[in-house]
Formats: structure tokens, sequence, C-alpha cells
């Protein structure tokens, strides 16, 4: 774990960002079922921003 990832707040912490994902979910992401960064960019739009902040 990197130095400045240890003294960020557990919500903006990546480390951290699956802890509370189901296994089953996790495992269809690891075997490609399941395309994270799609769903993050699906759920930025639907909060009306895109992955560059705009």
């Amino acid at each position: 774990m990197k130095k400045e990832q240890e003294e960020l707040p557990d919500e903006l912490n990546p480390d951290y960002v699956f802890s509370l994902t189901h296994s089953s979910l996790l495992i269809d992401m690891a075997k490609g079922r399941i395309d994270p960064v799609a769903m993050a960019k699906q759920e930025l739009a639907g909060r009306g921003i895109d992955d560059k902040r705009q």
C-alpha cells in the first residue's frame, strides 16, 4: 500500500473500493462477466459528470 493511500479516509482509499462487494460479484468481475469500468462510467453519468469531471 502506498503511503499516500494510508493517509486517505476510507471512502477515498482505493484499497477499500471492493470491501463491501459480495464475492459473487467480484468473481464475475474477475472472469470478465461484469465490466467495473463501464459500471463506474454509468454511475458517473447518473451523477451528471463524465470521467473527466465535466
